[in-house]
C-alpha cells in the first residue's frame, strides 16, 4: 500500500514503484487516495472534492491530485506487469478533506486526548472545521450518518472510482473512525460495503469494519500487531464468519514507514518500532490470528504511510529492502523451513544490492546485510 493522501507523489513515482514491486513478484498495489490531509483523485461528477481538498499536504507541503489521465496511466502500467491496483476511498473517518467541499456531510472535529498529544509531540495546529489539515492527528473526523446527502455522495464516488478501475477490488477504508458513534459506524460501513458490492467490485476494508455486517466475499485487512489485541482478533474472526477473507498487514513487521533504527531520518516508531530488516522477515502469516484457516487468507500487504515521507527518494529508502521481506513472507513456506530462512534470505538480499543500485533504486543499505559490491544476479 502507498499512502498518497498525506504527502502526494506524482504518477511517475507510483508507476516506478509498481514496476519495482512487480520484480519481487508482488501482484497488487493498494492506493490510499483520500484522508484528512488530502483528496487525491479527480472525479468528473464531483470536481469540488479536489478543488477544495487537494491544495496541501503534511506540514503544509505542496498538494496535488491524480487527474483521470494519471489514473489511466497508473492502471495501464500496472496491467503491463500483472499488478492489480486497489484504490481506497476512506470512510467514514479520515474524511476531513472531503468535508472542505461538503461541510454539511461531516461532523465537527472531535478533539480527543490522543489528537492533542500527537499535536504537542509533532507540532502543527489542531483540526478546525472548514480549514485544511496538515497535522498528524487521526480519528477526529467523521461522515454524518444522518445527513441526507451522505449516501448519494458515496454512490457517486464509489460508482465513478469503480468504473475507472480494471481490477476486482475497491477499498472503502473503515479504520480509526474514533469520532463516529458505534451505531453510526456500523451503519455507514455496511452501507459503504453494500454500495461497493453493487458496483460489481469486491469490498475491502480495514479490520475494524469486521464488526459490521459485510457482504459475503468481502475482504478485511488486518493492521494490528504480531501479538494482536483481542478486539482486533474478534473483528477479523467475525468478518471471516460472514464469509470474508483476510489480508495481513502486521504493523510491527511490514509497516514500511517504521524507522529501521533510531538514526533513520524519516519514519515513525509507534508499532513497537524501530523495525529492522530482520524483524520485517521473521514472522509467519499463519501465526497471527488464532484459528484462521489458510484458505481464509487472501494475501500479505506491506504498507507505506507517508506522514513523514515527502518525496520519491524517501519512499524508495523506506520501501527497500523491507519490501523483499514482505514478498518472501507472502509467497514462501513457513519460517524455519529450507525455503524460508533469515540467514539465507540475508545472503540473497545482499547479492541483490548491486542490481538495485544499477537500476537506480535508492535502498537503505542496512548494516544487517553484507551487501555485495559486484552483481551476481541475473534478475532485476
Amino acid at each position: 500500500m502507498l499512502d498518497v493522501a498525506r504527502n502526494f507523489p506524482d504518477a511517475d513515482t507510483v508507476i516506478t514503484l509498481i514496476e519495482r514491486a512487480a520484480a519481487l513478484k508482488l501482484n497488487a498495489l493498494h492506493l490510499h487516495l483520500t484522508d484528512d490531509q488530502g483528496w487525491r483523485i479527480a472525479l468528473e461528477q464531483h470536481p469540488e472534492l479536489t478543488a477544495h481538498g487537494s491544495s496541501t499536504s503534511m506540514r503544509g507541503g505542496p498538494g496535488g491530485f491524480f487527474a483521470r489521465d494519471d489514473m489511466r496511466r497508473i492502471f495501464e502500467a500496472a496491467e503491463r506487469v500483472h499488478v492489480t491496483v486497489v484504490p481506497e476511498i476512506d470512510v467514514p473517518g479520515h474524511t476531513h478533506a472531503l468535508g472542505l467541499s461538503h461541510p454539511e456531510l461531516v461532523a465537527d472535529p472531535v478533539i480527543g486526548d490522543e489528537v492533542v498529544s500527537v499535536t504537542e509531540a509533532y507540532g502543527g495546529d489542531l483540526p478546525r472545521a472548514g480549514a485544511p489539515y496538515t497535522g498528524f492527528g487521526v480519528g477526529f473526523s467523521s461522515l454524518r450518518a444522518d445527513a441526507p446527502g451522505t449516501e448519494p455522495l458515496l454512490r457517486d464516488v464509489f460508482g465513478e472510482v469503480a468504473a475507472m478501475t480494471p481490477g476486482p477490488y475497491l477499498h472503502f477504508g473503515g479504520d480509526e473512525a474514533l469520532g463516529t458513534a458505534p451505531d453510526d459506524y456500523r451503519a455507514m460501513v455496511s452501507l459503504a460495503a453494500r454500495i461497493v458490492a453493487e458496483t460489481g467490485k469486491t469490498p475491502v476494508a480495514w479490520h475494524e469494519a469486521g464488526e459490521a455486517d459485510l457482504p459475503a466475499g468481502s475482504v478485511v485487512q488486518f493492521w494490528g500487531l504480531l501479538d494482536p489485541e483481542p478486539e482486533h482478533v474478534e473483528r477479523v474472526t467475525h468478518a471471516v464468519a460472514q464469509g470474508a477473507r483476510v489480508i495481513l498487514s502486521p504493523a510491527d513487521a511490514i509497516y514500511l514507514d517504521m524507522k529501521y533504527d533510531e538514526t533513520t531520518p524519516a519514519g515513525l516508531t509507534w508499532a513497537n518500532g524501530p523495525t529492522s530488516v530482520e524483524r520485517s522477515y521473521v514472522w509467519d502469516p499463519g501465526e497471527i490470528i488464532p484459528g484462521l484457516a489458510d484458505g481464509a487468507v487472501l494475501g500479505v500487504e506491506a504498507a507505506l504511510w507517508t506522514e513523514t515521507i515527502a518525496d520519491a527518494a524517501e519512499i524508495e529508502t523506506m520501501v527497500f529492502p523491507r519490501l523483499a521481506s514482505a514478498a518472501e513472507a507472502a509467497w514462501s513456506a513457513p519460517l524455519g523451513t529450507v525455503q524460508r530462512d533469515w540467514a539465507a534470505f540475508r545472503d540473497r538480499l545482499g547479492r541483490r544490492g548491486p542490481a538495485w543500485h544499477e537500476s537506480g533504486i535508492r535502498f537503505h543499505p542496512s548494516p544487517e546485510v553484507a551487501w555485495a559490491q559486484e552483481s551476481s544476479y541475473s534478475q532485476p
